[in-house]
């Protein structure tokens, strides 16, 4: 039985499962409060659908393009039911069956399409491509390659873990909670939004990466010069301890550090989580985030309180041919297939990706069935479950490499930052996007040459797919717009500019677009 966050109605259903069916006799939880499998003695199993699909329901049943879809819109959300006197519209009727047979049809097509059945369908969306990558990999001793790169123990493990930054998200600080443009404080008219085109894929094909086993660096000299001037052959995974760090220009819009990633930390003035200045902190960051922190930010002391290299170089061959493959179907399938499209796509995120960022060993979090309370099982051992990882012939992908793409990708979002020009207004970053005024067209089109030079000297060609280029990590033009505004990371909408030969159409309220329907002229709304 499918439940599409099951997370949430978990909360609900627990107590009616266990009143017919007893205590789960298996459960698998990734964290506190989300389990995404449960399974009872009498063989019922319930498994979470969104962690597989990785989208809404809504877009899923759109993306596969399924007989049902989500009704939306035929739920009043605002409105209170009771129990014993609420009587269903048809309305809400049509919501709640569209509701079942739109995830049932969803899940039935995936399994045809991926030729699985119920029992080999994978728990999540890495699962997908794992299999296919992993067989492909043993064919190239991908084990044994990826255990030399492996810590080898669990406490050095958990270091690179520390240095795992994420993608960077974050709005403009001076804009926040406002609508802009303001037509009466500016000139700025328009809003545009530059995107790279996979840019984690990019990443993995024409980056070095950690390509030797890590060791401890002890060398006196360590300062920032020494990591800047050789970072570009070794990777540097590195515990700085900072005193008075503050923005280098008080103007800076995008400040780059993570206040949850300090270990701890004094006097941290933040916005939105970013660090604008700071007494004290200490964190754990690799050589490509210490060179966006230097760049960014003065500092009345810096400690190089620990430091781990390791040589690096291109990733293996018969990986990155993979990834390049998957985006050559996807590219392909773009506007032909859309439901292949949707799962080729999957498929490129979560192996450039997802399955390099899996942590090696998590915690097996239990759930207390009398109080509903979650906690790590007794006698859990970190150490001895990251042997059984170490010696696991299905391991064939080190972590190091998800740590390192990660930081790559959010130093190019940085690069293309620097293409918005200095009377400009830089909105919005998300990962691989920027939202500006404006960007300079020259410096867009030479760090699309630039990126364009280091895929083809990798022996990666551009994609020509009906008169048209593709390469992955390429700036492209991802829309204009009318309005924009943001609150915080994660949450922003936009109103976009619609355009219908010379002249164009204001999204807004008002239908005036003719024939045209009213959603084609209304804002989108991403939270």
């Amino acid at each position: 039985c499918f439940v599409h966050n099951l997370s949430y109605d978990w909360t609900f259903l627990r107590k009616f499962f266990f009143s017919a069916f007893g205590w789960p006799c298996n459960q698998l939880n990734t964290k506190p409060l989300y389990p995404i499998t449960i399974r009872f003695e009498n063989g019922l199993v319930l498994r979470d659908s969104l962690c597989l699909a990785q989208r809404s329901l809504e877009k899923w049943a759109k993306d596969l393009d399924v007989e049902h879809k989500k009704a939306v819109g035929k739920w009043d959300y605002d409105l209170i039911r009771h129990f014993d006197c609420w009587e269903p519209t048809a309305n809400e009727l049509e919501y709640a069956l569209n509701d079942v047979l739109a995830g049932v049809e969803c899940i039935a097509k995936t399994i045809k399409l991926l030729k699985k059945s119920v029992r080999s369908l994978p728990v999540t969306a890495t699962g997908i491509p794992r299999t296919e990558s992993r067989d492909i990999g043993k064919k190239h001793r991908a084990h044994a390659e990826a255990v030399k790169l492996l810590p080898d123990h669990y406490e050095t493990q958990l270091k690179f873990e520390l240095g795992f930054h994420g993608g960077y998200t974050h709005p403009n600080r001076f804009i926040k909670r406002d609508t802009y443009p303001n037509y009466l404080k500016t000139l700025h008219w328009l809003i545009q939004c530059m995107d790279y085109a996979s840019s984690y894929p990019f990443q993995c094909l024409a980056k070095k990466m950690p390509d030797s086993a890590f060791e401890l660096l002890d060398d006196p000299n360590i300062d920032a010069k020494y990591i800047l001037d050789s970072c570009d052959e070794y990777a540097y995974l590195i515990h700085i301890k900072v005193l008075g760090a503050r923005l280098r220009d008080p103007r800076w819009p995008m400040p780059v550090l993570q206040d949850a990633k300090c270990g701890s930390s004094v006097n941290n003035i933040l916005d939105n989580g970013r660090i604008i200045k700071s007494d004290y902190f200490d964190m754990w960051i690799t050589d490509k985030d210490f060179m966006l922190i230097y760049e960014q930010y003065a500092f009345d002391e810096l400690i190089f309180d620990e430091v781990w290299f390791a040589h690096k170089d291109y990733l293996p061959r018969w990986f990155r041919d993979y990834i390049y493959k998957l985006f050559k179907d996807k590219t392909m399938l773009k506007g032909e297939d859309p439901v292949n499209y949707m799962i080729a796509k999957a498929k490129l995120n979560a192996a450039s990706f997802g399955m390099c960022a899996q942590r090696p060993v998590k915690a097996d979090i239990v759930e207390d069935y009398s109080t509903g309370a979650y906690g790590m099982k007794e006698g859990f051992d970190f150490e001895e479950e990251y042997q059984k990882h170490l010696k696991n012939f299905n391991t064939f992908l080190p972590y190091s490499w998800g740590v390192w793409i990660t930081a790559e990708a959010q130093y190019d979002l940085f690069e293309l930052g620097k293409c918005v020009p200095a009377d400009d207004i830089w909105l919005y970053s998300d990962t691989d996007s920027v939202y500006a005024t404006g960007f300079d067209e020259e410096k867009l089109a030479e760090l699309n040459a630039k990126r364009r030079q280091m895929l083809i000297d990798q022996g990666y060609a551009p994609i020509e797919w009906k008169g048209k280029e593709y390469m992955p990590g390429v700036a492209e033009d991802d829309g204009t717009y009318m309005q924009f505004k943001a609150i915080h990371s994660k949450c922003y909408c936009k109103r976009p500019l619609t355009a219908y030969g010379d002249n164009f159409i204001m999204g807004g309220d008002e239908d005036n677009s003719g024939d045209l329907p009213l959603r084609e002229t209304r804002g989108e709304i991403s939270s």
